[in-house]
């Protein structure tokens, strides 16, 4: 159980596991995670529903430095009751380790 203190809403917020990035299925590119702060959101591009599922299509290169990664998608395809699909599409320099 997380007890919401001070420090959960303080300024180091983001150095708790469960408000940053490792508490979260982000992508980690050379071991650097999601920046935090206004300025590095991702956005929606692409939204389409069907009988039973929905996909959403979010850029969220905007999230990360700009010498990390050329670009960066995630789909998610929620299909009700069964389950959800995850897909990232990353796209950086040759050799650069990419985790999840």
């Amino acid at each position: 159980m997380r007890v919401y203190d001070r420090e959960y809403f303080g300024s180091r917020r983001y150095e708790n596991p469960i408000c940053g990035a490792e508490g979260h299925n982000l992508i980690f590119i050379d071991g650097r995670s999601q920046s935090p702060g206004v300025e590095y959101r991702g956005r929606i591009i692409e939204h389409h529903h069907g009988d039973g599922w929905e996909r959403i299509k979010i850029d969220v290169t905007e999230a990360y430095q700009p010498q990390i990664l050329k670009r960066a998608l995630r789909t998610l395809i929620f299909l009700r009751y069964n389950g959800l699909i995850l897909i990232d599409e990353i796209e950086c320099r040759e050799g650069v380790q990419v985790e999840s």
